[in-house]
């Protein structure tokens, strides 16, 4: 887009309401005095093709897919990153030239929001690679997207705990099956081995091995161990928790057994941190999360 004309980004979803989205995307570029606006839009499911024409058409930036239209949002546009295709979504979106990449940025924002709030930098994330684990629990997919955005050396202690050996399965890198659009291309970025597994480990194996746990990615699909068990696992000195998405399951189980020194994400501060990669990922721009926490919780007291 010519340098005369303001780059739009536009969220869609049904409902918006209540979503802060465009506050604080309106709020990071006013920061970066940038001539950039987002908007947003309630779009109903059976007219999200509709309303992505007509965001072609307006050659808009860039757009961000609210739910329920992500899994759609994975086959309207012209070709999807490693993630989106691990995942079946499309979270963000951009134009490049004519034709649209997406992506879904959920693993990138949680190893960032993990390291935004490790304790001492370098030499924190050096204790994280040699001996620490990163340990993934949820849906299949979710430990695929954050080892995707994790350094080769930490990938190497990643682990997806599951509750028992049956329920290990390696999730399909295949987009939807419906017919929006043809299936987008992948743009496969050259340090990323598509065909790189996570480690799974169990509970009882949890238990029982001498791993050191450093980091705990829950998400609501995430089934908890009994307290016996869990208080079993090893820890860390300061562990980081981050509740993707509220798990009432672990919440119980972690206050049960008490992990002193403890830090706990939660889904706002996932929020913050995705607000942080999609404001990059639209207009090459970073963005200190200080500043977009703060804006989340003023949103939030309104």
């Amino acid at each position: 887009m010519s340098s005369n004309v303001q780059s739009v980004v536009c969220c869609l979803g049904d409902p918006v309401a209540g979503n802060p989205t465009q506050f604080l995307m309106q709020r990071a570029a006013a920061a970066q005095s940038l001539d950039w606006m987002f908007v947003t839009a309630e779009v109903p499911e059976c007219r999200i093709k509709e309303a992505f024409q007509g965001i072609r058409a307006l050659r808009f930036s860039g757009v961000a897919f609210l739910p329920p239209h992500q899994t759609a949002g994975a086959k309207l546009v012209d070709s999807v990153t490693e993630a989106a295709l691990r995942s079946g979504h499309v979270r963000i979106a951009r134009r490049d030239g004519d034709l649209w990449l997406g992506d879904d940025s959920l693993g990138t924002a949680i190893v960032e929001l993990v390291d935004f709030h490790s304790d001492s930098g370098a030499i924190q994330n050096e204790r994280r690679g040699e001996q620490g684990l990163f340990v993934v629990t949820g849906l299949p997919w979710l430990a695929q997207l954050v080892r995707l955005s994790l350094t080769s050396e930490r990938s190497g202690q990643m682990r997806e705990l599951v509750e028992s050996a049956d329920a290990i399965a390696e999730p399909k890198a295949e987009l939807p099956s419906d017919e929006l659009q043809a299936t987008p291309t992948l743009i496969q970025s050259p340090n990323i081995d598509s065909n790189a597994t996570v480690k799974p480990l169990t509970f009882d194996d949890a238990a029982k091995s001498d791993g050191i746990i450093d980091t705990l990615v829950v998400d609501s699909a995430a089934e908890c161990p009994s307290a016996k068990i869990l208080a079993k696992f090893k820890w860390s000195e300061t562990p980081t928790i981050v509740f993707v998405e509220p798990n009432p399951r672990w919440e119980h189980g972690l206050d049960s057994i008490g992990i002193p020194n403890a830090k706990i994400l939660r889904p706002l501060d996932v929020a913050g941190a995705k607000a942080i990669v999609n404001f990059n990922f639209w207009t090459g721009y970073k963005t200190d999360f200080a500043f977009v926490r703060e804006s989340l919780d003023e949103y939030c007291q309104w």
